[in-house]
């Protein structure tokens, strides 16, 4: 038996300034899980701030600092859990009325001294457009290992992942059906002694059928998913498909 619960608010300071904040139930060190597992002898149960963030909204986009969700556009958590917020800046600016930009940078484990150098990061940048019923998105985010990184996951490789998204809005014996395909590559050359070194790659293709706005609306939901070791890090991707992994982290690639 598990549970859950969160509690977050928005403060706008004015028009343009918002803060924001939210707690979590959770083990703080399963990134990618709020649940909590009951039968522990009657053990107080851990809490955990999970997003406090500034955000200021301009002509045209907005800016946010601090720790706050994946600002990356995305129809599902396959190749990144909504439960892994990030820490650092993001910014979203529209180019055009069909057009939107949004770039990130953040850091991603402890620093071995109390230099910035010393922490590993994550770079980022994604396009999203939309025509009549098509949604599309091309991004690329660049992961830079650090030898002295806590984190052993984040001290072993570099990432670049190129990713690209789609998805069409239909109508089918007047119900809502949206048809989806998201593709994704490590660009990253890994030395030929690791194991999976060519597991680069995954794709999902998912289909939804029927709304669930409201009480009695049901809804119909199939994927497709194949994902290669080295095409998602496997603890900041999804742990509802499998649990593989540590007692606080999900090792979600290679299926």
């Amino acid at each position: 038996m598990r549970i859950r619960a969160r509690f977050g608010l928005n403060y706008a300071h004015s028009n343009r300034v918002t803060l924001g904040m939210r707690i979590r139930a959770g083990d703080p060190a399963s990134i990618q899980s709020p649940h909590i597992t009951l039968g522990d002898g009657l053990s107080t149960k851990p809490i955990a701030l999970d997003r406090v963030f500034a955000r200021v909204t301009f002509d045209g986009g907005s800016v946010w600092f601090g720790k706050n969700s994946n600002p990356f556009w995305h129809q599902n958590e396959l190749f990144w859990d909504d439960d892994v917020m990030l820490e650092g800046a993001a910014a979203t600016f529209q180019l055009h009325d069909k057009v939107e930009a949004r770039l990130g940078y953040f850091v991603l484990d402890t620093p071995s001294s109390n230099g910035f150098a010393d922490q590993a990061k994550m770079m980022g940048g994604q396009l999203i457009a939309s025509q009549g019923m098509l949604t599309a998105a091309l991004g690329i985010r660049s992961i830079r290992e650090n030898p002295e990184a806590a984190d052993p996951r984040l001290s072993d490789v570099d990432y670049t992942l190129i990713s690209g998204n789609v998805y069409a809005d239909l109508r089918f014996n007047d119900h809502p059906v949206r048809v989806g395909l998201d593709i994704i590559s490590n660009l990253e050359d890994y030395d030929q002694t690791m194991y999976n070194h060519d597991q680069t790659s995954g794709f999902v293709a998912s289909a939804l059928y029927g709304s669930a706005n409201k009480t009695g609306d049901w809804q119909f939901r199939y994927y497709f998913s194949y994902i290669q070791k080295y095409a998602v890090v496997g603890a900041f991707a999804q742990d509802d498909w499998v649990r593989w992994g540590s007692a606080t982290s999900t090792r979600s690639g290679n299926f």
